[in-house]
């Protein structure tokens, strides 16, 4: 794709009221389907492409007809914004160009909640919406997306519809050996360092340096071994407590937008098991109502779920190892702040399964929510 030069525009208005917002910018990110995906890769011509997919077990026919869905509605949201003289410009995920996050009004991701997550650790403009639109529900459920995109951008611009916003996290990290990020994601300019000045002086000599990661993540971090089989090393530390050191599988921290995803299949449990304990505490003897099982299970998965604008950080520590040595303090809840202490050899941070950090044994990650850091977002009236 040629590269776009364009003039930043850079505007810290008041948020206007629903009625009022019309943008004369956007900028639409768009997934990368696998049809797209797989011809790109190999550089090879349709039959080829045939011929690969059979090899692979795929269906040639099934990947081409996603993509045209795909593309049929990425154009519906092209051709909406010509109609209403809105300037636009299109990117995948490989084309980000942060001089077009300036320039914009307004973000438009085209794709599933991948691709909305995608875009979302790119953004932090506090009065520039991201507006998620599904290009392929039959495929994707979409939570964080909105289906019908004619439909959908028609009531945005009649002012159909209401704000909404969603904290992420913000991750610190003290470093106290040498940090190592992920150079193929990002760079060194991205970090923002923060003053030691608040550091006790004692502490001081052991940090090297405290940072800000450059991703904030809307949905959860991942903090664990980078090998799924490993056990993770750590220690764990809720609203400023004594740290306690654990293994496990790793740990998710999240928020009220990423209640509802990962950390839901962490936590939930099935019917089949609240019916073995509550036969288990009746001692076999109570009559159980299998209504009564489902309504118990319902409440229980459902307890776990909150609101993305509430100012809550949640947790869920996966497979804790429980023996003669080690206990599990914490597995699950609600705090202001969460901090980890790398005691592993090769654990990482994931931000929203997009943008990986390897924390060296030593180094520290605060997880916190702040208002300046929420993502400005839509959501369409009934």
């Amino acid at each position: 794709m040629t590269e776009i030069h364009f003039q930043p525009v850079f505007k810290k208005d008041m948020l206007r009221p629903e009625h009022s917002f019309r943008p004369l910018r956007v900028v639409i990110l768009s997934k990368i389907s696998r049809y797209q995906c797989v011809k790109e890769k190999y550089s090879i011509n349709e039959e080829q492409l045939k011929k690969l997919l059979a090899r692979k077990g795929s269906d040639y026919n099934g990947l081409l007809h996603r993509h045209k869905i795909h593309m049929q509605n990425l154009n519906e949201i092209r051709n909406f914004l010509k109609s209403q003289n809105v300037a636009y410009e299109c990117f995948t995920r490989d084309e980000f160009q942060k001089d077009a996050f300036d320039w914009a009004d307004a973000f438009i991701s085209a794709g599933g909640d991948g691709t909305f997550l995608h875009a979302a650790t790119h953004l932090n403009y506090e009065e520039k919406p991201l507006i998620g639109i599904n290009t392929d529900p039959e495929r994707s459920e979409g939570y964080l997306c909105l289906k019908d995109p004619k439909v959908t951008l028609n009531k945005i611009f009649r002012g159909q519809f209401r704000w909404s916003w969603r904290y992420r996290i913000r991750t610190t990290i003290v470093d106290s050996n040498q940090f190592t990020l992920d150079q193929s994601s990002h760079n060194n300019e991205d970090w923002k360092p923060i003053s030691l000045h608040d550091f006790a002086n004692s502490d001081k000599n052991k940090i090297k340096s405290c940072q800000i990661a450059p991703r904030l993540a809307l949905n959860e971090i991942y903090f664990g071994e980078s090998a799924p089989s490993s056990v993770s090393y750590y220690e764990l530390s809720i609203d400023g407590s004594e740290g306690a050191k654990q293994k496990s599988s790793g740990v998710v921290v999240y928020t009220g937008t990423g209640s509802t995803s990962w950390a839901y299949s962490i936590n939930r449990i099935a019917t089949d098991e609240v019916e073995s304990i509550l036969r288990l505490a009746s001692q076999e003897k109570l009559q159980i109502d299998k209504s009564d099982i489902e309504k118990v299970t319902r409440n229980y998965n459902q307890r776990m779920k909150f609101l993305p604008n509430e100012k809550r950080l949640a947790f869920a520590v996966r497979e804790p190892i429980e023996n003669g040595i080690f206990s599990a303090k914490y597995k699950q809840g609600v705090c202001k702040s969460f901090t980890v202490r790398s005691r592993g050899f090769n654990a990482q941070l994931v931000v929203d399964g997009v943008h990986t950090y390897n924390i060296p044994d030593g180094n520290i990650c605060k997880f916190s929510l702040h208002e300046d850091d929420k993502l400005l977002t839509i959501a369409i009236n009934d």
